[in-house]
């Protein structure tokens, strides 16, 4: 299906697999304590553009595809924001706690809380595009 760009190198030149990068970030952070804000400060101003990159790549393949199919829809990416990844974090923190699990102990527990940093939207045109759309999502994903 052309998706290869997730696990390896990106046509715009991503030499490590995003989680690998990320992984090496983690590995050469001091962080100590405050991971969050570790990772919001020393992380993701350097995975962001790679999320971007990933996104744009997955929402190009998947237009391609619906076009193939001639499902009339388009697709769309987005990113988290830094702030928005911050305020996330900040309730997944405050649950964490209320549950008794204690604040963040490392950016796994991070890794484990952030959800869907980036995202992709396929809209159809019209109603009856929408099983075929679905049938492309299910396969494919």
């Amino acid at each position: 299906m052309g998706f290869s760009s997730i696990n390896g190198t990106s046509k715009r030149g991503q030499q490590l697999p995003l989680r690998t990068k990320i992984v090496d970030l983690i590995g050469s952070s001091s962080a100590e304590q405050y991971f969050a804000e570790a990772f919001l400060q020393d992380i993701w101003p350097k995975v962001d553009l790679d999320y971007k990159a990933m996104a744009e790549d997955i929402a190009a393949v998947c237009k391609t595809q619906l076009d193939e199919r001639r499902i009339p829809a388009f697709a769309e990416y987005r990113v988290k924001s830094r702030d928005s990844i911050s305020k996330s974090l900040e309730r997944r923190e405050l649950h964490r706690i209320k549950e008794g699990k204690g604040s963040y102990n490392g950016f796994s527990d991070i890794l484990d809380d952030l959800h869907d940093p980036a995202g992709i939207r396929l809209v159809v045109d019209y109603p009856r595009g929408l099983e075929a759309a679905s049938s492309f999502i299910t396969e494919s994903f």
